[in-house]
């Protein structure tokens, strides 16, 4: 059953180590002598490791990828036992296409802390890009014994094997979970998820009613909640599982997802501007344009003009793409993506202009 989860790929960054810290730890002055006392080289070290690693992630933040690869590489080389620097290369190099590169920073990631969820999952995503299946399979089930407890872990393993239109493994996989820990909420939950994606609302809704039943705070779909007869509250379990489907790349879930919430929730614009993203990740590029179309003009953010943009752009449409990037540029000044997409366009509107 684990084999399943050979292809699995989590492309998201570790946002969540992004710490600030001190860079003045060169010289430390004792209050009991007038010498000052000199750091050890390898603590100086480990000190600029800790900076260069908020540096990169702020620049994550910003959304500049080139700036933080470099701050990353550089606390790489520093720090080999910084597991968050190299899992958080690794995804980059994954993200960009470079598997084989990415190979040694998950493996060092792994071996600094063989503990770590994020690290286990990028090694696995590594191998997998890199055609290692039996070994990524391995990882995997590795991971799977130490993590088996962590909802977050279970339902991203069963968000992936729908991706993979692997019911009868995933069946398999929940039934297992019900009988392994039937008093726990986030079971019958997740149970709940896996019933609702294969179109089963009486069987989804007995689970959801069951997960309420053990802890009254349990999120449910709000495709459920009249059915259960609770009003509408909290957030959308299967908006949640979708927008972490799209972070990690895990394109084909979060279509399937996407697309499922869209035919309950016509007109919420942040489910279509998410459908939208992931048809042109998918290269859907006619169908993203499509339901980008679906969302009132008053209501597009500066994603949603960006991604237009870049649909325009397939279609030599310079002058309306030159219009989005502007309002982009208008209301998030400085984006880098947007600078250079316009410069682009701008050139292609002087070259027409001059024939």
């Amino acid at each position: 059953m684990m084999k399943q989860l050979l292809a699995l790929v989590l492309l998201g960054f570790l946002a969540s180590c992004a710490t600030s810290t001190s860079v003045n730890r060169g010289v430390v002055h004792s209050k009991s002598a007038s010498i000052p006392v000199q750091l050890e080289a390898s603590d100086w070290k480990d000190s600029r490791a800790e900076v260069l690693r908020t540096f990169a992630f702020r620049a994550l933040e910003r959304g500049l990828a080139e700036e933080a690869k470099g701050y990353l590489q550089e606390a790489c080389e520093l720090n080999a036992q910084d597991t968050a620097c190299h899992a958080a290369m690794a995804r980059m190099l994954l993200a960009e296409g470079d598997a084989q590169s990415a190979l040694p920073y998950a493996r060092q990631a792994l071996d600094s802390d063989p503990e770590n969820v994020e690290a286990i999952l990028v090694w696995a995503a590594a191998l997998a890009e890199n055609r290692r299946d039996e070994e990524a399979g391995d990882a995997l089930e590795a991971g799977w014994e130490k993590h088996k407890d962590s909802p977050e872990y279970v339902r991203a393993m069963l968000t992936h094997y729908s991706s993979l239109d692997s019911g009868e493994a995933a069946n398999s996989f929940v039934e297992h979970m019900l009988a392994s820990n039937p008093d726990e909420a986030s079971s019958w939950s997740i149970a709940g998820d896996l019933y609702l994606a294969g179109g089963q609302l009486d069987a989804a809704a007995t689970a959801y009613s069951e997960a309420i039943r053990i802890n009254p705070d349990t999120s449910t779909p709000s495709v459920l909640r009249s059915r259960l007869g609770l009003r509408e509250m909290g957030v959308d379990p299967i908006l949640d599982a979708a927008t972490k489907a799209e972070k990690n790349g895990d394109w084909a879930g979060a279509e399937r997802l996407y697309r499922f919430l869209a035919e309950s929730k016509e007109n919420n614009h942040e489910i279509l501007s998410g459908l939208a993203r992931i048809l042109s990740e998918r290269r859907s590029f006619l169908q993203a344009g499509k339901v980008l179309e679906r969302i009132p003009e008053s209501e597009l953010d500066w994603r949603d003009r960006l991604l237009q943009a870049k649909l325009d752009i397939r279609l030599s449409c310079w002058e309306k793409a030159q219009a989005s990037l502007l309002i982009v540029l208008h209301e998030r000044p400085g984006l880098r993506a947007a600078e250079l997409l316009l410069g682009h366009v701008q050139q292609k509107i002087a070259v027409n202009t001059s024939r």
